[in-house]
């Protein structure tokens, strides 16, 4: 897949083990938790620090 493709969806503090990490959606409509640092280093949008939570994601696509 290549970088800047996915989407970010929401983050979560200990989603990745103990690490932070975000939920993406690529093209093909499949999603993947990944751990922050490899978000950051493939370039999703938006910044992992503009992510809502998985909580504040959840409530507002109910």
């Amino acid at each position: 897949m290549m970088a800047g493709m996915a989407t970010g969806l929401y983050k979560e503090t200990d989603g990745w083990g103990n690490e932070e990490s975000a939920r993406v959606r690529y093209p093909d409509d499949s999603e993947l938790d990944v751990p922050r640092h490899e978000y950051e280093a493939e370039f999703h949008e938006p910044p992992f620090d503009e992510l809502p939570t998985k909580t504040e994601y959840a409530a507002h696509h109910a």
